[in-house]
This record gives C-alpha cells, sequence and structure tokens, in this order.
C-alpha cells in the first residue's frame, strides 16, 4: 500500500494522469480501496493509510501547491470544515480561487459537500470570499495603530 501511494504521487506530480489512473485501477484490482480527496483528511500527497490510499489534494486538476498549503494551514489552524461556505471563509482565496474550489467539488472531495447543493452554495461564497480578499490587500501597518 505504502508503494502504491509512493507511486501515485511520483505519477501525479510528474503530470501523467493516465498512468495515475493505470495505477488505481491495478490499486483496486489488489484489493486495496482508493478513498477520494477530502479537505478534512488529505494531505498533499496519496497516503497510505491500513489497506486504503487516500487521494492527495495535490493530485487534483487545478489545485495547486499554494492552494494546498493554503487548506492545510486552515484546517491545522481551524479543525475540521464544517461545509463550504466555512471552507471559503477560512481558506485564503487568493491562492485557493473559485477555479480550484469548483475542481475540487467536482472531484467530490469530501468535506466541501455534495456536487449540486455544493455548485449552488459556491456562488454564494463568492462575494464574501472577494470582499474578504479585498480587505486583507488593502490592510496596512498603519490600520493595526
Amino acid at each position: 500500500v505504502e508503494y502504491l501511494a509512493a507511486l501515485l504521487t511520483s505519477v501525479a506530480g510528474s503530470g501523467k494522469k493516465d498512468s495515475a489512473s493505470l495505477y488505481i485501477a491495478e490499486a483496486r484490482r489488489m484489493g486495496i480501496e482508493v478513498l477520494g480527496p477530502d479537505v478534512n483528511e488529505s494531505r498533499a500527497d496519496f497516503t497510505d493509510l491500513p489497506g486504503k490510499i487516500r487521494v492527495g489534494l495535490g493530485a487534483v486538476k487545478n489545485v495547486g501547491g499554494a492552494a494546498v498549503d493554503s487548506i492545510l494551514a486552515a484546517r491545522q489552524g481551524g479543525g475540521p470544515f464544517r461545509g463550504l461556505v466555512d471552507f471559503c471563509q477560512r481558506v485564503d482565496m487568493r491562492v485557493c480561487n473559485r477555479r480550484a474550489v469548483e475542481s475540487l467539488i467536482h472531484a467530490g472531495a469530501s468535506g466541501v459537500g455534495y456536487r449540486p447543493q455544493a455548485n449552488r452554495e459556491l456562488h454564494g461564497c463568492q462575494p464574501y470570499s472577494r470582499y474578504r480578499v479585498r480587505a486583507a490587500s488593502s490592510w496596512t501597518a498603519a490600520d493595526a495603530s
């Protein structure tokens, strides 16, 4: 299991998505359960669990390293995400943009909600996220005094 997780991480990092799907199929054939990405449990890379492999957030298309780092930092600082609205409020939306969030939803990433509902909720989250990003980028050291 550990070997396959490391192999999938290296293949996904090299951009060979077709090879990754072959190795995932091979893992399933061997009786190893491959769990989808989860914003509350996944790390950046594929992770080996007892008899299972968890897909890493970095393997999701359109989710870059900075977005993954932001998700992991928000999760470490505030615990598991309670849903998409909580996710959008806590993650730095300057680096984890709408396209990345949509890709997580499309990939079925647990923790951001059920796909149809999450797509609808994302439209409601965006105005708040844009406001929060603008407010954070306009903040200066002079505002602290």
